[in-house]
C-alpha cells in the first residue's frame, strides 16, 4: 500500500449488518469470511466483528489472513447474502480481506453502551482503528472483556 507500517499489528471494529449478510452462519460453516477491504488491513491484524443492530455489540474476534484479494467465484459466500444485488455489488468492488474466525464473544460489557463509556466515539459503520493513541482506553477495555 506504500504506506510504511510498524511490525505491531493493528486492531479495529468493523461492524456487520445482519440485514444483509448472515455472519453467525458464515463463520459456523465456513470459519472464515472475505470482507470488502476499505482499509488497510495487514495480515496478523485483529479485527473485532460488530453488529449493528438490534445486537449492536461485538460479536467475534477474526484475525486477517489475507489482503488485498480480487473477487473470485470460490469465496463462494452468496447464500449468507440476504439481497442478491448486494452480492452483485460486493463483486464490483474488487478488494477483500480474509478473516479467520479466532474467538466468538457473548459478554454484555462488550454492548454499544459500554464501549461508547470507554472511548468509542459512536456506533461503528465504517472501520475503526482502535489500535491508535486515541482509542487506547477502548482498546484496553475490550482485550479485558473479550
Amino acid at each position: 500500500s506504500g504506506l510504511e507500517r510498524n511490525n505491531q499489528s493493528d486492531c479495529w471494529i468493523v461492524s456487520s449488518n445482519a440485514t444483509y449478510f448472515h455472519i453467525d452462519e458464515c463463520i459456523k460453516e465456513v470459519g472464515h469470511v472475505f470482507w470488502r477491504q476499505h482499509v488497510n488491513a495487514a495480515v496478523g491484524d485483529q479485527v473485532y466483528l460488530y453488529g449493528t443492530r438490534p445486537e449492536c455489540r461485538i460479536k467475534y474476534l477474526m484475525e486477517v489472513m489475507a489482503v488485498d484479494l480480487p473477487f473470485s467465484e470460490n469465496m463462494n459466500d452468496e447464500k449468507y447474502w440476504d439481497l442478491s444485488q448486494t452480492y452483485d455489488a460486493r463483486k464490483k468492488y474488487n478488494r477483500f480481506m480474509k478473516l479467520e474466525f479466532r474467538r466468538k464473544i457473548t459478554t454484555p460489557k462488550l454492548v454499544l453502551s459500554e464501549l461508547l463509556k470507554h472511548g468509542l466515539k459512536a456506533a461503528p459503520q465504517s472501520p475503526v482503528r482502535i489500535s491508535q493513541p486515541a482509542y487506547a482506553e477502548l482498546l484496553d477495555y475490550i482485550k479485558a472483556n473479550e
